[in-house]
């Protein structure tokens, strides 16, 4: 149940609904003590019910005759009692797919520790969620669309097929729909111009992003370009510096951008002048003109950042990246150590392709 609770938290960002346990209890129940559970589920006493669920999802190897039973009580009026049962089902993995349409509705409940578990048991129920996720994307809750979108993606290349109706959802009426949907859709491939949008409207607003984001961004590779480029001409340091690294990743297909990387080369913010340097040497020979006008700035860590660049630009593009050569061995006496080590290394590397 270890590996549930951190799915929970960690992969859907929700309250986990799991307990951790760390090891299987030995040995496996008997068919008395499961049939004892099973029939203890339908009790009057809701603390009965719930504590046979606890036990039912606590048995190695799970009791697959309680995957039924548990699903009818994922609708019980005790929410004790809902936490258990959607807890126990997302310990069956591939085999609670038979009641992945209750597990979905589950994932619409006013409480997150159900909702949460529920998701964690689609999700691992793997291909036979994929075709009830489809169809839970036209769900009037919006909490079962965003959720099933999320799931799609986190199934991933089982789920391709729900590309054109994650498409659809982009333009959800629901926020979190529509971004949970792009998350998806890119995941599983696709590239918009719409999904670029949705997927960087959250740079430098201060939301959550991590290195994930930026990739996501860059998988849409040029139909992103008018957005990064909106975020490095009008957003914050945050924003330009999240750009940057999504331009970084775009690689090569960003080099109609050289000429505004070249402007948040000189920008204000040390932290952007680094950012931008990375991206032009992700981008490679197209961008060495612009880069190496960052070599002669007065900062030397801009300097240092440029001159890292170049190392790494000649490591990727070989001697493809020769035409840097003259602009390196101009700042081999730079005062600056790290400058001086940075274009050695990139002439090292070019000298011997």
């Amino acid at each position: 149940m270890l590996r549930v609770a951190l799915l929970a938290s960690l992969i859907l960002g929700l309250p986990s609904a799991l307990s951790a346990q760390t090891q299987p209890p030995e040995p496996g129940p008997d068919a008395a003590e499961v049939k004892r559970c099973i029939e203890a589920l339908k009790d009057a006493d809701p603390l009965k019910r719930s504590r046979a669920a606890e036990e039912i999802g606590a048995m190695w190897p799970p009791a697959k005759e309680a995957i039924g039973p548990l699903a009818g009580l994922l609708q019980d009026k005790e929410l004790a009692v809902r936490r258990a049962a959607a807890q126990a089902l997302s310990g069956f993995g591939a085999d609670a797919g038979e009641v992945v349409p209750a597990l979905i509705d589950a994932m619409g409940d006013e409480d997150d520790a159900v909702s949460s578990a529920a998701a964690v048991a689609v999700q691992l129920a793997g291909k036979a969620s994929v075709e009830p996720l489809r169809k839970a994307l036209g769900r009037e809750e919006a909490k079962i669309r965003s959720t099933a979108a999320y799931l799609l993606g986190a199934i991933g290349e089982a789920a391709k097929a729900a590309l054109p109706d994650l498409e659809r959802l982009l333009e959800d009426k629901d926020e979190k729909v529509r971004r949970m949907s792009a998350r998806s859709f890119a995941l599983l491939g696709g590239r918009s111009a719409l999904a670029a949008r949705i997927l960087c409207e959250p740079l430098g607003t201060g939301r959550d992003m991590g290195l994930d984001d930026v990739s996501l961004i860059a998988t849409q590779g040029k139909v992103a370009l008018p957005f990064l480029l909106d975020k490095l001409s009008q957003g914050g340091p945050e924003a330009k510096v999240a750009a940057c690294a999504a331009l970084g990743r775009i690689g090569q297909e960003a080099r109609d951008l050289v000429p505004a990387l070249g402007k948040a080369l000189v920008d204000d913010v040390q932290g952007v002048r680094t950012a931008a340097a990375r991206a032009l040497g992700a981008i490679g020979p197209d961008a060495i003109e612009t880069l190496a006008k960052g070599l002669k700035d007065e900062d030397a860590q801009t300097r240092t950042a440029c001159a890292w660049a170049f190392a790494a630009m000649a490591k990727a593009f070989g001697k493809d990246a020769r035409p840097a050569v003259p602009f390196l061995e101009a700042v081999l006496g730079d005062e600056a150590e790290q400058v001086r080590k940075g274009a050695q290394q990139a002439l090292d590397i070019l000298k011997k392709e």
